[in-house]
Formats: structure tokens, sequence, C-alpha cells
């Protein structure tokens, strides 16, 4: 059993496939048949980038599913690819950064770049190592304790100099 929390950030993605569109991208993470949708992309196409971080509390799974979706002004949402993250190496390394392959029945259809962090209790203190934006995130998790968080609207307080 994995007692603690996990943040998930998704921070980039390589799409294979062209579009004629824009398109606008999102992750949703699957966790014992509950679902958590992170925000849309800021920029469209092939490679998009987010800044926000999606949370989860793990329990008895030891494995969760992330999908890639993309959306576009005149048709319903339609699935990129989906990973499977590995939640037991996630606490057993504490923190992982890397690619994970996307896929779509059976077929690659591109890769996310995520950064996964896990805490025992709650979210690590901030002289853990982390991106900046990952302090960001975890900083806006303390501050507004929710279950989807975004860096992007409550900076970091100015560190005391000692």
């Amino acid at each position: 059993m994995l007692s603690g929390v996990i943040l998930v950030k998704p921070l980039e993605a390589k799409i294979l496939e062209e579009h004629e569109k824009p398109l606008e991208s999102f992750c949703i993470i699957t966790l014992n048949n509950s679902k958590v949708k992170g925000n849309h992309s800021k920029n469209t196409g092939k490679y998009p980038i987010w800044e926000d971080a999606i949370t989860i509390r793990p329990g008895n799974e030891t494995s969760c599913l992330l999908e890639l979706l993309y959306k576009d002004s005149e048709a319903p949402e339609s699935i990129v690819g989906q990973t499977s993250i590995d939640l037991k190496e996630v606490e057993e390394h504490g923190k992982l950064s890397k690619w994970y392959g996307l896929s779509n029945q059976g077929k690659s259809t591109g890769e996310v770049f995520l950064e996964i962090v896990f805490s025992p209790g709650e979210f690590p203190s901030d002289n853990v190592l982390l991106s900046e934006a990952s302090k960001i995130a975890l900083h806006y998790h303390h501050s507004h304790a929710s279950g989807r968080i975004r860096g992007d609207e409550d900076p970091l307080p100015e560190e005391d100099e000692k």
C-alpha cells in the first residue's frame, strides 16, 4: 500500500500525428476508477506545454493511467494516447522526471514528459530539490489545499536570507 501523496506534473508532449487545425491538449489521470482532468495546454499543436499539476492519493493502487486528449472547436474530445505510470517506481525514487511513450490501439502516438513527486505524508518542504514549476505548484497546494493545482496564479513568496 502506498501511503502518501503523488504530484503528477505534465510538462510537455510530442504528438506524432499532424492536424490541420490548432488543438488544445490536456491530460486525465485515472486512479481507483476516479478521473482527474488537468488544464488545457498553453499552446496548441504537436508540442503542447502545461503549467499545472495533479495530485493523487494511490492507496492500494500500484499504477495509474495517464491519457493525453485533445479538443478542437468543432469536434468532441479525442484521445491522442495513453501510458501507465508505475507508482511503486515513483515511491522508490521519490521523484521522477522522464518521457513516457504514448500509444493508442497498439500504435505509438507520441510521448509526454512528466515530473512526478512522491511524499509519504503531505507534500515535501521547499528544501526538496524540485523544478521551479513544481515548487510553485506545491506552494499553491499548501495555500489552497485543492485536488488540482495551477502554479501560475500564486507566485512563491520571497525567501528570507539568513
